[in-house]
């Protein structure tokens, strides 16, 4: 699982190594920029339906109540970054959509101290995620 991991992280990375610009942070600057807490949310990120925490050891603990379900969702993760591609491989989930073993990459297009906008690698969809406080991340619960 690890060396497909990392045979994916290259792979999504070759777009960079074929020479394409970019101003985001690269490798341990995109790192360090990734660590924290991430809220989405479909209004501009004033209010969450889910979080992604991004920590120091290399992992990333996750819980959503994604719009129109009714059971919220929890997952854990390992995550690299090479070049503007971060790569996570599932540790733990509580969705089936996405068990532990699946992996994705995304390039982020952009990194701030408000957001960060990205592209999955294997779809092409964008998508946003709004910086939090780390005592902001309150983990969804089911559906009233």
């Amino acid at each position: 699982m690890i060396k497909q991991f990392f045979a994916l992280l290259a792979l999504a990375s070759l777009p960079l190594l074929l020479g394409a610009q970019s101003s985001v942070p690269t490798d341990s600057a995109l790192r360090q920029a990734l660590l924290g807490v991430w809220c989405n949310s479909d209004d501009g990120g004033n209010t969450c339906w889910g979080f992604d925490e991004f920590r120091s050891d290399g992992t990333v603990k996750s819980c959503a109540l994604p719009p129109g379900s009714e059971r919220p969702w929890v997952g854990a993760a390992l995550f690299a970054v090479r070049g503007i591609t971060s790569c996570i491989v599932m540790t733990e989930s509580t969705d089936e959509t996405m068990p532990p073993g699946h992996s994705l990459c995304v390039e982020v297009l952009e990194i701030n101290a408000r957001f960060q906008r990205y592209r999955f690698t294997d779809s092409a969809e964008e998508f946003v995620l709004y910086r939090r406080k780390a005592s902001e991340m309150k983990c969804p619960t089911a559906a009233a």
